[in-house]
């Protein structure tokens, strides 16, 4: 998905999806960096993650502490609340 107004995937292309992880996952070895898949950002450099081990929930990882902040329970309710602008503050 390609914002085009701001000019940036807000959900990466299925592609670079792997290159994107595994390039976060050897800068930041930890083992919570670890646990999540990045699919997207939101332009500032906070990847949005799933878990790796097919868990729920949508969270955005903070590049500057590395903390993960929930953003919805679901990728659809991810989705939605991308759409109509009622994300939680990330």
């Amino acid at each position: 998905m390609f914002d085009r107004t701001r000019q940036w995937f807000v959900i990466w292309p299925l592609a670079e999806v792997i290159t994107h992880n595994r390039e976060a996952w050897s800068q930041d070895g930890s083992p919570a960096r670890r646990e999540l898949a990045g699919f997207g950002d939101d332009g500032t450099g906070a990847p949005f993650c799933v878990p790796r081990d097919g868990g729920s929930g949508v969270s955005a990882r903070s590049p500057i502490d590395g903390e993960a902040t929930p953003l919805a329970h679901t990728v659809a309710d991810f989705w939605s609340g991308w759409e109509t602008g009622t994300l939680p503050p990330h």
